[in-house]
């Protein structure tokens, strides 16, 4: 769920000095602070809002689900800067078709698919390391917003997202 700073950081810092050796892929969820607005939720850590393709690093920033619902709260006054283009993120009633598009579990095995799994296959590593952390899991206290009472998880992945993912990496793998 959250964004795996300390790794992209290892990764880009080897970069610098041998390219094409490490490649980092996250898809984490991400709600940064919007400047301006007081009070406002941040989704820890805030970081992983572009890709570094210098640095051979993807970052998948995926909306909190909390976020596609009306619910009234500090998090539903934070501009998301997400893949969806500048013209498509509207106040009013596209704001719901807008946050469907890059939220929950369907939007999380569509980045696996289209992104991280052409980007493995053309990078073709010797080795692949998965941290896939579970509280990106239905239910998991670190998959919350402690603003919004009773609004939904982050992502809400089911044991099957985590074994679909893992299974197609390792499809990758052989």
């Amino acid at each position: 769920v959250h964004h795996g700073n300390g790794t992209e950081e290892l990764v880009r810092e080897r970069a610098t000095t041998h390219p094409n050796q490490v490649f980092f892929f996250s898809i984490h969820l991400y709600q940064p602070q919007h400047t301006g607005v007081p009070d406002t939720y941040e989704f820890y850590p805030g970081t992983g809002g572009v890709d570094l393709m210098r640095d051979n690093v993807v970052n998948i920033p995926i909306c909190p689900t909390w976020s596609s619902t009306r619910a009234q709260g500090p998090s539903k006054r934070t501009r998301t800067h997400t893949r969806v283009e500048e013209k498509d993120a509207v106040s009013g009633d596209g704001y719901d078709d807008v946050f469907r598009k890059c939220t929950g579990r369907s939007y999380f095995r569509s980045q696996i698919s289209s992104r991280l799994l052409p980007t493995l296959r053309a990078y073709n590593p010797d080795l692949i390391m998965l941290s896939m952390g579970f509280d990106g899991a239905d239910g998991d206290v670190g998959n919350q917003n402690i603003w919004l009472e009773g609004s939904p998880g982050g992502l809400d992945l089911s044991p099957e997202d985590y074994k679909w993912a893992t299974e197609e990496v390792m499809a990758v793998a052989n």
